[in-house]
């Protein structure tokens, strides 16, 4: 598992890399909430709290990594987040919210080791 402090919003971005730990973590509901996986899904988001720490935070786990699934998990976890701290989200100023989704991402791909190549121009 790897960790993520945003350090603008208090909640802890966790990258699970093995379905075992989701045994450190309980859902938001209390310490019997357990996170599961349906063995269909490609990607999953949980609100959740670290066991040991209590830390608040949204757990993201990926069976593939495509980027279609990394940017679509990471605007669940912005959700989550904003929802959580009842963030304002303005459709016509959204920059705050596109600047986090675009962390999120690169955290995810960070935590996997992914790399983008980019071009410069001559």
């Amino acid at each position: 598992m790897k960790k993520y402090d945003p350090q603008i919003y208090p909640r802890t971005l966790f990258v699970i890399e093995n379905l075992d730990e989701l045994k450190l973590f309980h859902g938001r509901g209390g310490v019997n909430e357990e996170l599961e996986m349906s063995p269909s899904s490609q990607a999953r988001v949980w609100p959740a709290v670290e066991k040991e720490t209590g830390q608040l935070g949204v757990a993201v786990y990926y069976r593939s990594l495509w980027f279609d699934t990394i940017a679509h998990e990471a605007v669940h976890i912005a959700n989550v987040v904003f929802g959580d701290l009842d963030v304002a989200m303005n459709w016509s100023d959204d920059e705050h919210y596109a600047y986090f989704v675009g962390w999120i991402a690169e955290k995810i791909g960070e935590a996997h080791n992914l790399k983008i190549i980019k071009s410069k121009k001559k």
